[in-house]
């Protein structure tokens, strides 16, 4: 008889094939899925994440009713620090939708076709159930792990063969496609990369375990992968800060006190002035440099976007449709600068905020003071201060709202409320 165990590790696998695109390795198959599962569209990913609320019907629990515990109860496995937020953030954005469907005269259908991606972060509710034990959180570790080496491997095999010889070797989506011929940057999976990376400097605190041969494989892997082929400077800057955070906390672990207190000094001034020096070699503001064009896209849609967070009063832009309204999503040629080149998914949680306005001004204000005070009063600071650097320094120029974001954000956000009130005692069996 099938457990429901079972079906948890099924659908989190189908979500893991799907976030690796199948590994480009099976012809044809990633243009055909291109409406369903792409950079830009998560359809069948939301589908997989709705499933997990159909288990109840199917097996009788044997916990009783899940229960909304209190904040860092330290007697209880089952946290549900985020569920508040993301239920009004839910609400806002049914209520945006109806609001733009009138304003923009188009169909509820139409308004949502762009904008589904913000109900991706049901994920966290439904699989939080299983990810809120141990032995589970242990094993989607393992078997993220070992997708994301495979995924990386393969993509390091087909960069090499690209660069050398100009032929591209697998089967990728389209927007990648374009982008290794055009840009010579394979830019599929980053997201996926650099989370992986995100789990693996928190494994030492979340799962209470040393790091392993194959952590320290994957840091390597990730690192490459983005110094040589992804070829994206934030991604690169998460990757190395949240490891170096990583290992300043495993340091810091370490009871030898006379040594900590000057090491530990040291250490700090050193990562921050070579993560700073590193900062000035990416050339993010280099106005001469190869990419001088997407610092001024960016500097030019962050001006235009931070001017539509109050659009339409209570909220920003909304959910116009992007063919009829590209010149509102997209800047006006001629008119504004940079026009037709602003992107507001390339500002981060800015771009977030244009869209959502003031009630994605709450959202995230609500999400920043959970996240403080889970770092004041928990116990366990270690896993709460690195999702929290994680957040952060992603929010600058990929936000966590983004569609292909999305599930990722909610699994950090379940690790959180794991991490930040571990306990030995497993309470949710399922």
């Amino acid at each position: 008889m099938i457990k429901k165990k079972q079906l948890y590790k099924f659908v989190i696998l189908i979500l893991l094939i799907l976030q690796t695109y199948f590994f480009d390795l099976i012809p044809g198959l990633n243009s055909i899925l291109t409406s369903f599962n792409s950079e830009f569209s998560k359809k069948a990913e939301m589908i997989f994440l709705i499933i997990p609320f159909l288990f109840p019907l199917l097996f009788k629990s044997t916990d009783g009713p899940i229960q909304r515990t209190r904040i860092f109860d330290k007697t209880s496995h089952g946290q549900w620090l985020f569920s508040l937020p993301i239920i009004f953030l839910f609400i806002s954005v049914a209520a945006i939708t109806i609001a733009s469907s009138d304003i923009y005269s188009q169909t509820i259908y139409h308004t949502l076709s762009d904008y589904y991606g913000f109900f991706i972060l049901i994920g966290y509710f439904s699989l939080h159930p299983f990810l809120s034990g141990r032995d589970n959180i242990e094993w989607f570790y393992q078997v993220a792990k070992k997708f994301c080496l495979f995924y990386i491997g393969v993509q390091i095999l087909g960069g090499f063969v690209f660069f050398e010889t100009g032929r591209v070797l697998f089967f990728y989506t389209p927007v990648a496609l374009s982008n290794i011929y055009a840009l010579g940057r394979f830019t599929e999976g980053t997201e996926f990369v650099t989370f992986m990376v995100y789990c693996v400097s928190i494994k030492p605190f979340l799962l209470q375990k040393k790091w392993v041969f194959s952590d320290y494989l994957l840091i390597l892997f990730g690192l490459v992968f983005h110094a040589f082929l992804s070829k994206g400077r934030m991604y690169l800057l998460i990757c190395i800060i949240v490891c170096a955070v990583s290992v300043l906390f495993q340091i810091i672990n370490l009871k030898r006190e006379k040594i900590l207190k000057i090491f530990v000094p040291i250490f700090i001034f050193l990562l921050t002035l070579g993560i700073y020096r590193f900062f000035l070699s990416l050339g993010f503001t280099n106005l001469n440099g190869d990419r001088a064009a997407s610092y001024i896209a960016r500097a030019s849609s962050v001006n235009y976007f931070s001017n539509h967070i109050f659009y339409n009063r209570w909220f920003g832009i909304g959910f116009p449709n992007s063919d009829r309204y590209w010149w509102l999503l997209h800047g006006v040629p001629g008119v504004d600068a940079a026009g037709g080149h602003l992107w507001y998914t390339d500002i981060g949680v800015l771009g977030t905020l244009s869209i959502l306005g003031c009630l994605g001004i709450i959202f995230v204000g609500w999400l920043l003071i959970i996240l403080v005070i889970a770092c004041v009063l928990s116990k366990h600071k270690q896993v709460v201060l690195i999702s929290l650097a994680y957040l952060l320094l992603s929010s600058i120029s990929l936000s966590p709202l983004d569609t292909g974001r999305v599930w990722m954000f909610s699994l950090v956000l379940i690790f959180i409320d794991y991490g930040s009130c571990i306990i030995h005692k497993e309470r949710i069996h399922v």
